[in-house]
């Protein structure tokens, strides 16, 4: 908050989180302290990433990959050297339904660690296959012109230097608790901190790899109070709840532990659905101790598995909720209507839409 305080109302900010809900939080909380402001950009990491990029891969003719885009490669170069007898002994898993999956997160993390699959030594007959299973990605990226998380970070970094974005490469920047991990990340990050007159960032206690990052662009620790890592040791009482904020991904020991209290709390169940019910009832009694509503959240790991248990759970137990964005499903009457005008742009006939229904 000091940091976006300390600039004139009209300056221009650029504000990079994890995620741009975290940016959004952060400058509403701050512009409720502040009053009203203008200038300040505000990204999610990969959003940036993407929308710095946009321009090269529109010369390049180039789409960005989804995750299910680039599994869909992978099994399709996987077939490829199946057919072609390039692989032998990973033949008898390539079949297997995670493989494709695996393998295309396998050669993510190769591509974005900077290395060069078509140059892989193969010593072994496994690494060997591995080579041609990722030589045979590489084509099929290219020939469907689609740009994965890699080369959207080698296009950004080259493309933050262009005139275009000369004014941002002036703005300070705040960076908030970014997952700085390969070669790609740090080389786009340190396009961004060098280019700044002035920047700031946060590191979650224990991530090494960012620390080190940003040291390499030129950043300094600050050596006050939670800095060089260490958590604040003189708000590190309190509650069970502050002990887990503050500590959980710390090096260091803990203090002392206070007295048991019911900030936090573990619970055994029998399945994701059984799991909301608890939840929807600890939210109750919050409720009744006088909590409202719009003070609760539930963050969900895998929102895809519990998204429609949770829901189920909220309106059988009458209580309202609001589900942030990636976590609903699409209304299945919404569906059904598009499906409907979809039939009549095509002039399907009622018999061919009840073929389509079955």
């Amino acid at each position: 908050m000091d940091f976006l305080s300390s600039f004139p109302k009209a300056t221009e900010i650029l504000v990079v989180a994890s995620s741009r809900d975290v940016a959004d939080d952060l400058v509403r909380q701050h512009a409720s302290q502040a009053g009203a402001s203008f200038g300040v950009h505000r990204y999610g990491f990969r959003q940036l990433v993407v929308t710095v990029a946009a321009s090269e891969l529109a010369s390049a003719q180039l789409t960005p990959a989804t995750a299910l885009g680039l599994e869909a490669v992978a099994a399709r170069a996987t077939f490829q050297a199946v057919e072609g007898g390039g692989i032998s002994r990973l033949s008898e898993v390539a079949e297997a339904p995670g493989f494709a999956r695996s393998l295309a997160v396998t050669l993510e993390e190769l591509r974005l660690s900077g290395v060069d699959t078509a140059t892989l030594e193969a010593p072994r007959e496994t690494l060997a296959e591995l080579t041609a299973l990722a030589n045979a990605f590489e084509k099929e990226i290219e020939s469907a012109r689609i740009a994965d998380h890699s080369a959207l970070l080698r296009l950004a970094t080259w493309a933050w230097r262009r005139p275009h974005w000369a004014t941002l490469r002036k703005a300070p920047i705040l960076l908030l608790d970014l997952p700085i991990a390969t070669r790609r990340e740090r080389e786009f990050v340190d396009a961004l901190v060098r280019s700044s007159p002035s920047v700031l960032a946060t590191i979650p206690a224990g991530d090494h790899d960012a620390r080190e990052a940003l040291r390499a662009a030129g950043g300094e620790e600050w050596d006050g109070p939670g800095g060089n890592g260490t958590p604040d040791t003189a708000d590190a009482g309190g509650t069970h709840l502050n002990r887990l904020g503050r500590w959980l991904f710390s090096d260091e020991d803990p203090p002392e532990a206070p007295a048991d209290d019911d900030t936090v709390r573990f619970l055994s169940a029998p399945g994701e659905g059984r799991e909301c019910v608890e939840i929807v009832r600890r939210i109750l009694d919050e409720a009744e101790a006088g909590v409202p509503f719009d003070e609760m959240a539930v963050f969900l790991r895998s929102p895809e598995t519990y998204s429609a248990h949770l829901e189920t759970a909220f309106r059988r137990a009458g209580v309202p909720a609001l589900f942030a964005r990636g976590t609903k499903r699409p209304d299945p009457s919404g569906r059904a209507f598009l499906a409907l005008l979809s039939c009549k742009s095509e002039r399907l006939s009622a018999k061919r839409f009840a073929e389509y229904l079955s």
